[in-house]
């Protein structure tokens, strides 16, 4: 969870509220990797901005809704669409908020 909340904060400048731990996934069939997923509600800007490694390229945060996440997933415009299936109940009780 720590890794998660520092992760955020250099990737995004944003500062989570509540997190939650979803679960793991297996990276791909090619790898014994696994990748641990957790969701961050009411994240807020933290001030300082992105804080990326040398190696790493600045994006730009983009915000949109559930129902435009969900989309994205099943049209295939995003790098890990697994990863919204495995937020899915989450992602609908935010969405009825």
């Amino acid at each position: 969870m720590e890794a998660a909340e520092r992760e955020l904060g250099e990737e995004t400048g944003y500062k989570p509220g509540k997190m939650t731990y979803l679960g793991e996934l297996v990276y791909d069939c090619y790898a014994n990797l696994r990748r641990h997923y957790v969701i961050a509600e009411d994240s807020v800007p933290s001030g300082q901005g992105q804080d990326l490694d040398k190696e790493e390229q600045a994006l730009e945060v983009v915000h949109i809704t559930i129902s435009e996440l969900l989309e994205n997933a099943r049209e295939g415009r995003m790098s890990d669409p697994g990863a919204v299936l495995l937020a899915y109940d989450k992602l609908k009780e935010l969405e009825g908020k």
